[in-house]
């Protein structure tokens, strides 16, 4: 279905109208990342940056086409992005849960999704970068742990899934990639270390799993 509309996309439009499109798109995107109105949803990452681009194009086709008969503009998009994590249950897609120190929660749990955290922890600035993690026997641990950060310190932990690697052995894979911390059993004993550890200018991440997050979100409730 997807490639299917993009392809009615390329075949409506001339040259004109295409670059009247991205016109609107970027106009869209610079004007609902520059706002401070999503407290729920950070629009400060890059693959955020590409869907609201996706988003605000075919918000623009639908209406050239009158798929619609009501015009989607970019106040509609903003209205509609505003309330997403209300009207879907999306979390934990770097998701901001804290302030002073920042916290951040991530979802992505493989190679592609560690890529894109470990390249959105780049761009942050902080004074100790604190990393609450843990994994699932079933995933590429190696190459992902191969991949995170060494300058961080590390709360090793376990998710209350049967899956989870237990939090001992997991700091014991993660000091051979030279990962150093120490290991707690519960996500919430290793949040509460770091939050403890932390002081307000720096920058705390939880994820390595879903099941990580899905536990922290459940006890912040």
């Amino acid at each position: 279905y997807i490639l299917l509309f993009e392809q009615a996309k390329k075949n409506k439009r001339n040259t004109n109208g295409y670059i009247n499109s991205m016109k609107f798109v970027e106009k869209t995107k610079n004007k609902l990342l520059n706002s401070n109105n999503y407290s729920q949803i950070s629009w400060e990452t890059e693959s955020q940056g590409n869907n609201i681009s996706i988003l605000a194009d075919d918000a623009a086709f639908l209406s050239d086409v009158k798929v619609t008969s009501t015009k989607i503009d970019d106040k509609d998009i903003a209205k509609g992005l505003s309330s997403v994590s209300d009207a879907t249950g999306l979390m934990g897609r770097w998701q901001k849960i804290g302030d002073s120190p920042k916290v951040v929660c991530d979802t992505g749990h493989n190679v592609g999704g560690i890529q894109y955290i470990v390249k959105q922890l780049e761009l942050q600035e902080y004074d100790n970068l604190r990393i609450v993690m843990g994994m699932v026997n079933d995933k590429d641990i190696s190459t992902v742990l191969s991949m995170m950060p060494k300058h961080a310190v590390y709360y090793f932990t376990q998710a209350s899934v049967k899956r989870a690697m237990p939090c001992r052995d997991f700091k014991a894979k993660a000091a051979g990639y030279g990962l150093e911390g120490d290991a707690y059993p519960t996500v919430r004993q290793a949040y509460e270390a770091a939050l403890h550890d932390a002081s307000q200018n720096d920058l705390v991440f939880v994820g390595g799993s879903s099941f990580i997050v899905a536990d922290l979100l459940s006890f912040l409730k």
